[in-house]
Formats: structure tokens, sequence, C-alpha cells
């Protein structure tokens, strides 16, 4: 009895130990390259979009960010240059692309406490 009682602890106690969790608030980072794109991010602290010029030197905007938050970046790019965007949330890519073929760039999104889980 006591061996059966021994061995569910340890099963219970190493159980215990792979559970992921929720991390918040994490960083979520927009980088966006390119030359004369213009972008629009959405800044959930501001609670509006914020417009920016990007240069040759790309653009890196990061921002503090829960479950439940808004994600909503715009990029049109124009057709001398070719242009990227890509996502990151506490270092994990969520979501990248490229405006290369039509010109614009769009994700639009509500961040689920999925991403936050660690």
């Amino acid at each position: 009895m006591k061996k059966v009682i021994f061995i569910l602890a340890i099963a219970l106690g190493l159980s215990a130990c792979n559970k992921e969790h929720l991390v918040t608030p994490q960083t979520i980072t927009y980088q966006i390259t390119g030359e004369g794109v213009y972008a629009e991010i959405y800044s959930n602290q501001l609670k509006r979009s914020i417009p920016y010029n990007v240069t040759d030197t790309g653009l890196i905007v990061t921002e503090s960010v829960n479950p439940g938050d808004s994600v909503s970046v715009f990029v049109m790019s124009s057709w001398i240059a070719p242009s990227s965007v890509k996502i990151s949330l506490g270092g994990r890519i969520i979501s990248q692309g490229t405006a290369d073929s039509t010109g614009l760039f769009f994700v639009s999104g509500i961040l689920n406490a999925s991403y936050f889980l660690k």
C-alpha cells in the first residue's frame, strides 16, 4: 500500500511539472522592412492606429500585450522595393509575409490565450 501511494505521489509531482501556464504580459514586435513603405499599426495602449513611414533602415515597433488584445497591421509598399512584415510575440513568430505581389499586406485579429502559454 505504501508503495502504491509513493508511486502516485511521484506521478502527480511529475505531471505538475509539465503543465503550461499563462505568461502575461508579453512583448509583441512588429518588424517591417522595405523602402518607401507606409504602415499603420494598432496600439492597444493608445487605443488607436499609428501611421509610420518606413525608411530603408526598416521599422521595429514593440508593445506589451495581454490575451484579448488586438493585432492590426496594414502595410502598403511601393512597387520599387520589396517589403516584408514579421510579427512576433515573446520570441515566437505569429505572422509574417510580404507585400511584393499586390503591394499590400494586412493582418487583423485578437490574441487568444494559447499564444501566452509557456
